[in-house]
């Protein structure tokens, strides 16, 4: 039972600590946090929402802060509360606005005790200025791609003078990457693209087939209240996609979790992996392996006949990572390596994986965070990490006849395509297959390229 004297705000103060605190990704200590708040059920579900909502309508919630200021908000921390606030009032629509303001005051006043006034006057002035004073009134905006909000004052741009300015506004995505989408696939696509990441990623799960069946799991989670999709997508593979539920309990506590006979994996992850078909007496390499999902699947996929060497250079991930092979009943080999490519392990490899580092933008409703960060800059400066990992570490992994098997969760070219094609290029392979996963609410998005011999 959670003591509600010791942790008195409840989901908000948590969100709030995440949001405030210059550590590690918010998304990332979500989990320590309201296990340390000794969150349960509904209030872990409300906090889950709360901070990846705050993550991803950050532009649209400052927005609306702007419109109903005299003066710019320059204080972060105030910032944040605001953005706290109004979410609730504007996008839960099962919390009464008097409810959604009380509780973020409480939650934040230790940091900003004297700013209580003001957060106060700008949370009852957007209450008041929009079409949501009362619960029972508010629209449900959960698609986020035609706002239906009423405010007495105009909040985001003209869209007939700057369609493509209030299109990022209104669904919270920076303008250049929404102008470079639309440029790039289109404005229907974009819209797509936009829509899908605003929503909640699909929760899948990957049967593990050396200790279970996908009949066996749907069945023991069926009778445990998991309640499955029937997608087209996942036939004659290992998979499972879960639908939400918000009375979900805690996904180690499901059974059959403990006993390792699945494991959490999207269905883009695992249908890129595919691509390289691992198979019984492969020597593979992953190169970055951690969280660990595709060294895993790569070895059931083998039957557990193939030997996988698994390599990050985040020691601390792989800790992690060795903890869920054990739980998996999994004989692969986990190691740190140096990023200059100095203790590689030694090869030859049939089949080296590269699930590089990227922008991310693929998977924008998982990572709430990547899509602020995204840039002109920052795109370079991932390619040119892209390059280093390729001159350092691929290469020299290579030998005559390995193949190569390079996969992001972005949807950038300069990522993707044109990346694969200087592996190819560098390495003397071709590309001889290559999948672009549009985002969907069946499947994160993504990227996967095979590089063979030519």
């Amino acid at each position: 039972m959670r003591d509600k004297s010791k942790f008195p705000f409840g989901p908000r103060r948590v969100v709030w600590e995440l949001l405030i605190d210059d550590g590690d990704f918010p998304t990332r200590r979500f989990s320590r946090a309201v296990e340390n708040a000794q969150l349960e059920g509904p209030d872990r579900a409300l906090a889950r929402e709360l901070l990846s909502g705050v993550l991803r309508t950050q532009g649209t919630l400052d927005k609306i802060t702007a419109a109903f200021c005299t003066k710019r908000v320059k204080d972060p921390l105030l910032a944040i509360a605001l953005r706290i606030g109004i979410y609730q009032l504007l996008y839960m629509d099962r919390v009464p606005s008097h409810a959604a303001i009380d509780t973020t005051l409480r939650a934040v006043r230790p940091e900003v005790p004297a700013k209580i006034a003001f957060l106060n006057a700008v949370l009852r002035a957007v209450s008041r200025g929009s079409n949501v004073g009362r619960n029972d009134d508010r629209p449900a905006m959960h698609s986020m791609l035609a706002p239906a909000w009423r405010f007495n004052r105009r909040v985001f741009s003209n869209p007939d003078k700057d369609a493509m300015v209030y299109l990022a506004e209104t669904t919270s995505y920076p303008n250049f990457l929404v102008k470079r989408w639309v440029e790039g696939v289109g404005e229907d696509a974009t819209r797509l693209r936009l829509a899908a990441m605003n929503k909640a990623a699909a929760l899948w799960i990957r049967v593990n087939p050396l200790r279970s069946s996908v009949e066996q799991v749907r069945a023991k989670l069926g009778d445990f209240g998991v309640v499955f999709a029937e997608d087209e997508v996942a036939e004659g593979l290992p998979m499972l996609r879960v639908l939400p539920s918000e009375q979900r309990a805690p996904i180690h506590t499901w059974p059959g979790f403990e006993e390792g006979e699945w494991a959490v994996q999207d269905i883009t992850s695992y249908r890129s992996l595919a691509l390289g078909k691992p198979k019984a007496g492969m020597r593979i390499l992953d190169l970055c392996a951690a969280p660990g999902g595709k060294s895993f699947a790569a070895y059931e996929m083998s039957g557990g006949k193939a030997e996988v060497v698994a390599c990050d250079i985040n020691e601390s991930r792989l800790e992690t990572m060795r903890a869920e092979a054990q739980r998996l009943g999994h004989e692969v080999t986990i190691r740190a390596i140096a990023e200059d490519g100095s203790d590689l392990p030694d090869g030859p490899w049939d089949l080296v994986l590269c699930d590089v580092p990227c922008s991310n933008t693929g998977v924008l409703n998982k990572r709430s965070e990547a899509r602020w960060r995204f840039s002109k800059v920052e795109l370079h400066r991932l390619v040119t990490i892209q390059n280093i990992f390729r001159k350092k570490l691929l290469l020299p992994s290579m030998s005559e006849n390995t193949r190569v098997l390079w996969t992001t969760c972005s949807l950038e070219t300069e990522e993707n395509q044109e990346a694969a094609q200087r592996v190819a290029k560098h390495g003397d392979r071709v590309v001889a297959e290559s999948l672009l996963f549009e985002p969907s609410r069946e499947q994160a998005g993504g990227f996967a390229a095979l590089l063979d011999l030519p």
